[in-house]
């Protein structure tokens, strides 16, 4: 039940809101190719857009399960072609967060993302596609449709899932720039400090785990983040949250911005961020927190290899 709402529904509303939950309770039944060709999610999508968060929420709930199936590959005629999407790695440390099938966000490392669409050749004359259901949700316009219940909405379930569905939305590489040009990504460090609303720490990790894969690979938002002043809300809750979640999340957070790159690093060391990560080292207990020791050690490693 969304907050501030009344209990009796009518009868569209009502059935909404159930088709909504029916494709949360369901989308492993189903194929991502039946998805797509039935445009379930553009129903969903458009559904967000209503006034009442009865029906915007569960639509959302919806959209956020269908961002978990994994890519689909199909054979259509040759004369369709893509073009495949290849990740380098390199030897610094950088960290990535999945979304996990039961809709809550994991903490678990992924280094590289979700394949993206493609195709590659195939016997009598056909070609292998892939659907991938992230990149079908952002061409059909979702993130203008979910920019607005992140600025004007009060609604802390809806806030908590749109901000679970921009961290699973970002394990698509070609989403991350789109993240960023709607508006999602500056949104996501309003929400994290609590502008102009009342946030809660579930609200808070869910966009850490965002910002945390949005950042990731992409060093256009890595220097974008700076560009939103995104460092301050980082060290805000590195100092005063007693959360260890939001600490580990934070201080990757840190370490995926300063990742092979010498300007967000010396932006986050003339913010005295390794100040920050020294206090939470000296105050950690390694036994314990381990994880957020090796997130901060991370972090301070990225840093040192700048010049600065």
């Amino acid at each position: 039940m969304a907050e501030n709402e009344e209990k009796h529904l009518d009868p569209i509303t009502f059935a909404f809101a159930r088709f909504s939950l029916n494709i949360s309770l369901c989308y492993t039944e189903v194929s991502p190719q039946y998805f797509i060709k039935s445009n379930v999610h553009v129903l969903l999508i458009s559904l967000t857009g209503f006034d009442s968060d009865l029906v915007a929420g569960p639509a959302l709930l919806g959209i956020m399960h269908l961002s978990l199936l994994e890519p689909q590959e199909i054979l259509v005629d040759s004369s369709i072609r893509g073009h495949g999407h290849g990740h380098g790695s390199s030897q610094s440390i950088e960290d990535s967060v999945n979304v996990s099938k039961s809709s809550t966000l994991g903490n678990g490392f992924d280094i590289g993302n979700t394949s993206g669409s493609g195709s590659i050749a195939n016997e009598a004359g056909k070609t292998t596609k892939t659907l991938n259901m992230k990149a079908s949700i952002v061409d059909e316009h979702l993130l203008p449709a979910l920019l607005p219940h992140m600025v004007h909405g009060n609604s802390k379930y809806i806030l908590i899932q749109a901000c679970k569905l921009c961290a699973s939305l970002a394990l698509y590489f070609p989403n991350k720039p789109e993240l960023a040009r709607s508006g999602c990504f500056h949104s996501l460090f309003d929400l994290l400090q609590g502008d102009h609303k009342e946030v809660n720490e579930d609200i808070q990790y869910a966009a850490l785990c965002a910002l945390v894969n949005i950042v990731n690979g992409s060093d256009a938002n890595r220097n974008l983040a700076v560009e939103l002043k995104g460092i301050r809300p980082l060290l805000v809750t590195i100092r005063l949250s007693s959360n260890d979640f939001l600490l580990y999340e934070a201080c990757k957070v840190l370490t995926n911005m300063c990742y092979c790159n010498s300007y967000t690093s010396g932006c986050i060391l003339s913010s005295a961020g390794d100040v920050v990560l020294l206090q939470l080292l000296d105050g950690c207990d390694i036994l314990r927190s381990h994880e957020i020791v090796h997130s901060s050690l991370c972090a301070l490693t990225n840093m040192s290899n700048s010049e600065t």
